[in-house]
């Protein structure tokens, strides 16, 4: 699992990290379209210490957020785009989580 260690995280990532889709910027994302995509996050893989650049929609299916997942979908975030730091696409990183219903779900959005 991965984990962001700077104090000025923003609402987005909480938003994303609840599944809460009340708290993503909703107006915002709709209007962006497909540029949502250019929005980078640096997170944290606690295990390696590495540090990689997620999308929004990447973040979301790294913890299986689902609604977060089909919010951003429908907003036309691209579940093709791979991270400029790794290479990984949202289907790579939900692919990485541990079995669960929200993550089949999640993998079934995505594909």
């Amino acid at each position: 699992m991965c984990q962001h260690r700077n104090t000025t995280t923003p609402g987005w990532v909480h938003g994303i990290l609840l599944d809460q889709p009340s708290l993503l910027p909703v107006s915002s994302i709709l209007k962006q379209g497909p540029s949502i995509d250019m929005t980078w996050y640096e997170w944290e893989d606690e295990s390696t210490g590495v540090k990689n650049k997620r999308s929004m929609l990447q973040l979301a299916a790294a913890m299986q957020a689902v609604k977060c997942v089909q919010l951003l979908l429908d907003a036309g975030a691209d579940a093709g785009l791979a991270s400029p730091s790794d290479g990984q696409t949202a289907l790579h990183l939900a692919c990485d989580c541990k079995p669960s219903m929200a993550n089949a779900k999640v993998i079934a959005m995505l594909v």
